[in-house]
């Protein structure tokens, strides 16, 4: 399953070395990538929102299976998100695209497509740094899923 990270944000962040690193870690029948999209800039927040999903929208492929990411969304453990990644597997996705928008979200129009809505914590976190938590987490998932060490259960 190809896992893609779509995002708005700064093309260039302290994190991308250790978001590589994870990139590289994952093996086989996974993978992961990641697609900054540079911010708008539009003062006027629902203008910018609107616009900003609208832009991550067509980076989406038919079949997609759609997390986006927001504070609102479920909550997981790393064995609970395992399972469920496990789950669209065994239907037959095959890529999963996580979306991170810009500094005012994601709208409901593309929130709406989302299969899931997930969020990372209760903390509000700067977007280069959900990006890494988020590659993380993939990497450990994806790990667990393959009979790895690098989550102890």
């Amino acid at each position: 399953m190809k896992l893609h990270i779509l995002a708005i944000g700064k093309k260039k962040s302290d994190y991308d070395a250790m978001i590589a690193e994870y990139q590289k870690r994952i093996v086989s029948p996974f993978s992961l990538s990641l697609e900054i999209i540079e911010p708008l800039g539009i003062d006027n927040p629902t203008q910018c929102r609107t616009k900003e999903s609208e832009k991550l929208a067509t980076k989406l492929q038919p079949g997609d299976y759609i997390i986006a990411l927001d504070e609102t969304g479920k909550d997981f453990t790393t064995v609970a998100f395992s399972h469920h990644i496990e789950k669209q597997m065994h239907t037959g996705i095959k890529r999963m695209v996580c979306i991170i928008g810009g500094a005012y979200g994601i709208d409901a129009q593309l929130q709406s497509q989302a299969h899931l809505v997930l969020r990372l914590g209760s903390f509000t976190l700067p977007h280069e740094l959900a990006r890494l938590v988020l590659a993380e987490q993939l990497y450990r998932v994806t790990n667990l899923l393959g009979g790895g060490k690098y989550h102890h259960v």
